[in-house]
């Protein structure tokens, strides 16, 4: 897996502290997944990655625990790793994830609208027979099956009620997108007689943190993934164990999601994907796992 840093570690309190402790945090960004999850299950395996001794891996691990007193006024009061079973989770990873994905989108953007504008240009002395084309047979299928259905060709049947209210309650970010695909989702999957359980589950989203920061999914993306199937197991009752918290649970409701333990590299790949469909935050799932703990 390949992890970028940003320039801007140089300016940070961990950048004032020991060689040691720098560079057991840049082994632990190094190793970590896409939640953020460190596979080091002890001490004596983050010193052997890191390549320092045990007692500076200590030192580091305790560092990078507790809350930064130089600068305590940042999230998580400047805690940077926190443990979890097998291992442990940085915490901010999402931000800095988040940060990398708008950076490489902007790139692919931009090289996008070079070939665009490349393209175009080539295409000037297009002639204006070739632009007078005639209509093509797919065009006509389209127009033949508009009316089957009870349109016309200008003026296609309208959208299914429960659709256009699911598209109305999707939040108005730049992600939201795609309005003809997720309809051809909502259509052939027959999302209609469901569609008061989809926006419910939508709008107890919306009040979630990650969507309130901008990293909900693509509305295409919520349709394929499903994840409002298992909305009602998600909230466990008193007592109960939260299904995320085991590896057995965990597996089933990949399965539940259509993911397959074998189609990912690791086991911890698997999970965040699942986590990721059924709307499982990194936060999410920590404060659980500190809540069980302590039971």
């Amino acid at each position: 897996m390949y992890n970028k840093l940003f320039t801007k570690i140089l300016d940070s309190t961990i950048w004032l502290e020991s060689d040691a402790t720098r560079i057991v945090w840049i082994t632990l960004i190094a190793a970590m997944d896409e939640i953020g999850f460190v596979p080091l299950s002890s001490l004596g395996n983050v010193a052997a990655r890191a390549r320092v001794s045990l007692e500076d891996a200590a030192i580091a691990i305790t560092t990078l625990e507790s809350p930064d007193t130089a600068d305590p006024n940042q999230e998580n009061e400047g805690r940077r790793i926190e443990r979890v079973p097998s291992g442990w989770m940085v915490l901010n990873s999402s931000k800095y994830r988040d940060l990398v994905r708008r950076e490489s989108v902007r790139m692919m953007t931009r090289e996008r609208v070079r070939r665009h504008r490349e393209k175009k240009a080539g295409n000037a002395h297009v002639t204006l027979r070739n632009e007078m084309v005639a209509q093509s047979d797919t065009d006509t299928e389209t127009l033949k099956a508009i009316v089957a259905k009870g349109g016309d060709a200008h003026h296609p049947p309208p959208h299914p009620p429960g659709f256009t209210k699911f598209w109305e309650s999707w939040p108005r970010t730049k992600r939201k997108g795609g309005r003809q695909v997720c309809l051809r989702i909502w259509t052939k999957k027959k999302m209609e007689p469901h569609a008061q359980k989809i926006i419910d589950h939508v709008e107890h989203m919306k009040a979630s943190r990650d969507w309130r920061e901008g990293f909900e999914p693509k509305p295409a993306t919520y349709l394929n993934a499903q994840p409002w199937d298992g909305a009602e197991t998600d909230a466990p009752e008193p007592g109960e164990k939260p299904w995320y918290l085991e590896w057995s649970t965990i597996i089933e409701k990949g399965l539940q999601l259509g993911l397959h333990e074998e189609d990912f590299p690791s086991p911890p790949a698997f999970r965040a994907a699942v986590f990721k469909c059924a709307g499982i935050t990194t936060e999410q799932f920590l404060r659980a796992e500190a809540d069980w703990s302590r039971k």
